[in-house]
């Protein structure tokens, strides 16, 4: 919460968190008055795919840096889809990027 206090004061725009609670202050920053509601978050899962399909970052190590985040236990599997899945539907998501 220190990093959210630091964003709001400092006027940052963005913040990348993988923390359900520091996503949910940002997401109702309005109706909870955080003062965060400029702040933008950005998920992680976002980032593993800006990289996969712009070949910033190895693929392989994306897919797992994936599947450790979103993927690794029953309960995950069970709402988060699989890699191919992932990236096949982001992909539909934000539009074709060209990347294969």
């Amino acid at each position: 919460m220190k990093t959210l206090a630091y964003i709001a004061a400092k006027g940052l725009l963005y913040f990348a968190a993988h923390d359900s609670n520091a996503l949910k202050l940002i997401e109702n920053a309005e109706k909870w008055s955080t003062g965060l509601d400029n702040v933008q978050a950005i998920r992680m899962y976002e980032i593993i795919f800006y990289l996969y399909t712009h070949g910033l970052a190895d693929r392989r190590g994306l897919k797992m840096l994936y599947k450790y985040r979103y993927y690794l236990t029953d309960r995950e599997k069970e709402s988060n889809p699989g890699w191919g899945h992932f990236i096949e539907s982001m992909d539909k998501l934000y539009g074709s990027t060209g990347a294969k």
